[in-house]
């Protein structure tokens, strides 16, 4: 019994040994057949292939994760073909007992797996290709750029969310930052947290989020957005901070202004604090997601207050903001900032306890409004 056993798989063995070291040579041959003898048909699946990979590559140029399955179903499907090509063979060559049998099995499984490889090398570089020309494309005309952007907001979004949390927290793009921004009081150094975040991601023409998690110091992959929106694709939780970057300037009301202050979309997906770069100023808010979900489940609208301190570190300015949204009007209510003394912003921010007090404790700098920098006031909502 256990001398059948051994010949069974010695079988397996021989055929499956023979198909793959005659695979490359067979493959090469199928595609030089289909050179010579179906270069029509040879010609029109690369064509087929380098179109579906530019429409591809333009509708999903802005959305990485939907890019990433683009991409990673035709390479498991051609994975599978060549697979299912070998492994069809297994079983039957079990009894497969005589030289002759044997061959007649390798030469079945070699043909089939020439096939599938054959047809994955002649189409999977067009839609490569296809692809790397569709996200060019993209990025050099205004419409195709929007198109990508109107999928971005659409399917890339909502595709984030069915996503594993956990997910985004582990492997490659996330990052571990010293245990020293932490205190053991529970503070946390804001101002270079917020520092480090930045000069990760300067203003390239779209929102880039990450979450940091103050328990160990970790932060989450980056996910670009379009230019005035981003989804993580998870919701912010206790213990965190949001970063994300907006425009340097934006236009409002017929007018540009710079784009630093949180918009109510901020306020809603905050938990706690949050941290937008926008250009060379920096600003540090506190989040209003609990009042929102009170809010929507009491059935009330939702006006909360921004409380928040922007930083312009160029010209070392601190400006608290407290405001509160006006839902009927659909903006925040026109308020002037509270101008502070910078060194002990920034001193408060290095240690800070989370807690709005301790921003208002900061002794105001009146003399600001005598700068004739008073372009600074002019922080955006949108």
């Amino acid at each position: 019994m256990l001398e059948d056993l051994g010949q069974h798989v010695r079988n397996e063995a021989a055929v499956v040994g023979q198909v793959l070291a005659q695979a490359p040579g067979a493959i090469w041959e199928e595609i030089c057949n289909d050179w010579q003898h179906d270069r029509h048909n040879l010609l029109k699946r690369e064509g087929c292939a380098l179109g579906v990979g530019a429409g591809l590559g333009v509708l999903l140029s802005r959305s990485p994760v939907l890019g990433g399955v683009a991409l990673a179903v035709p390479t498991f499907a051609y994975g599978l073909g060549m697979a299912s090509a070998v492994t069809s063979v297994l079983g039957r060559a079990w009894d497969a007992n005589t030289q002759a049998s044997r061959q007649a099995l390798v030469s079945e499984t070699t043909s089939k797996l020439a096939r599938e490889g054959a047809t994955t090398l002649e189409t999977m570089p067009a839609l490569i290709l296809g692809g790397g020309a569709g996200v060019w494309a993209s990025r050099r005309v205004y419409a195709l750029d929007r198109l990508a952007f109107g999928v971005t907001e659409a399917a890339e979004f909502p595709a984030r969310s069915l996503i594993p949390e956990r997910l985004s927290w582990v492997g490659p793009g996330t990052k571990k930052l010293s245990s020293t921004l932490l205190m053991a009081d529970g503070s946390f150094d804001a101002l270079k947290l917020s520092e480090l975040l930045a000069s990760q991601h300067p203003w390239q023409g779209v929102e880039v989020a990450r979450a940091v998690r103050l328990s160990d110091m970790r932060v989450s992959r980056a996910m670009p957005g379009t230019p005035f929106s981003n989804q993580l694709g998870f919701p912010d939780a206790p213990g965190r901070v949001l970063f994300h970057t907006h425009p340097p300037v934006l236009a409002t009301n017929g007018r540009s202004v710079l784009g630093a202050r949180p918009s109510i979309g901020d306020l809603k997906e905050t938990l706690d604090v949050g941290i937008i770069q926008s250009g060379e100023v920096t600003t540090i808010y506190q989040g209003a997601a609990r009042e929102f979900v009170a809010s929507h489940t009491a059935g009330t609208s939702f006006s909360p207050v921004m409380r928040a301190v922007t930083l312009d570190r160029q010209h070392q300015t601190a400006l608290a903001w407290e405001t509160r949204w006006d839902s009927s009007a659909g903006s925040y209510v026109p308020t002037l900032p509270t101008p502070l003394d910078y060194n002990q912003t920034l001193q408060v921010l290095s240690r800070w306890d989370r807690q709005w007090s301790s921003i208002q404790a900061i002794t105001p700098d009146w003399g600001f409004f005598a700068n004739p920098d008073i372009a600074l006031l002019k922080l955006g909502v949108y």
